[in-house]
């Protein structure tokens, strides 16, 4: 097997994985749609996939890699191969932040929910 083919190969799921996602919805339309002859079905299809589902596919991808990225960078700052966040105590920090930014949220939410806001 040439040094390379792993690559490639996990380069062609995440494409083929990034197509599909930019297919599923509750709309039924898929990517191939955006390139129909009919132009309401293209227009609309343009809309649904380029405004709604390919921004939430890029952002996935975006958010993964990011995680990966920041679970290597503290594996290489610690010289620890089984580092995780636990190490530094970033779990209990990030459950009191998510706390403190999301409780508001959540109140707000259903307050408006019932019409008192």
């Amino acid at each position: 097997m040439k040094r390379w083919m792993p690559e490639l190969l996990l380069i062609l799921t995440l494409v083929a994985l990034a197509v599909a996602s930019a297919s599923v919805g509750t709309t039924k339309l898929t990517a191939w749609d955006m390139v129909s002859n009919d132009s309401a079905i293209h227009a609309l299809a343009r809309t649904v996939v380029v405004d709604i589902r390919l921004p939430r596919t890029v952002l996935a991808i975006l958010a993964g890699a990011a995680l990966g990225l920041s679970g290597a960078v503290l594996q290489g700052l610690l010289r620890n191969p089984l580092a995780d966040p636990g190490v530094v105590g970033q779990e209990l920090k990030l459950g009191v932040a998510t706390a403190l930014v999301g409780a508001p949220f959540f109140l707000w939410q259903v307050l408006r929910m019932r019409g008192t806001s």
